[in-house]
């Protein structure tokens, strides 16, 4: 087996075990600064970056946030609200903006066809994770209710407030 093998191999199982953990309220097997190091390796998703954040950052982000829960037992009262929000902050997805300037002048700027499909799909696909972690902040570290944590993530997500207004 050689280097390439060894670490998707790796990628698969801490992404496994992370998912896991996170699942069974437990801390992931392997220290969150481990993505820092598996990302420069071979890994089973594309490694695009969705506007400076790669899907390795998102899975530290989110081995931390299980490390910080099992730290305060789920308990509101240990909670220290920098780092809640440092977390908030970290998986916040952010939305590109049409731009016409190109139509202005063409030499702005272009995305050229052979990178815009590996980069339409790594922008969900990173942001799907942002979204799934921020779901976690919500409902197992700050303890809201479940229509209340998944409105709170809809929100931020930019759904419309008329929306919310039917539950």
């Amino acid at each position: 087996m050689c280097q390439k093998d060894i670490t998707m191999l790796l990628s698969e199982y801490a992404s496994t075990d992370l998912t896991k953990a996170l699942l069974d309220d437990r801390s992931p097997c392997f220290p969150a600064e481990i993505w820092t190091q598996i990302e420069h390796g071979t890994v089973w998703w594309d490694q695009e970056t969705y506007d400076g954040t790669t899907l390795a950052s998102v899975f530290r982000i989110m081995a931390e946030m299980s490390l910080y829960r099992q730290k305060t037992n789920g308990d509101p009262e240990t909670l220290l609200m920098e780092v809640v929000q440092d977390f908030e902050r970290c998986l916040q997805p952010s939305f590109q903006i049409l731009n016409f300037d190109h139509i202005k002048n063409p030499n702005t700027y272009t995305v050229y066809e052979s990178t815009l499909e590996p980069r339409m799909q790594a922008d969900p696909f990173t942001r799907t994770f942002q979204h799934s972690a921020l779901v976690y902040l919500y409902r197992a570290i700050w303890g809201l209710p479940p229509i209340i944590g998944t409105a709170a993530c809809l929100v931020m997500c930019g759904v419309h407030r008329k929306y919310l207004a039917s539950f």
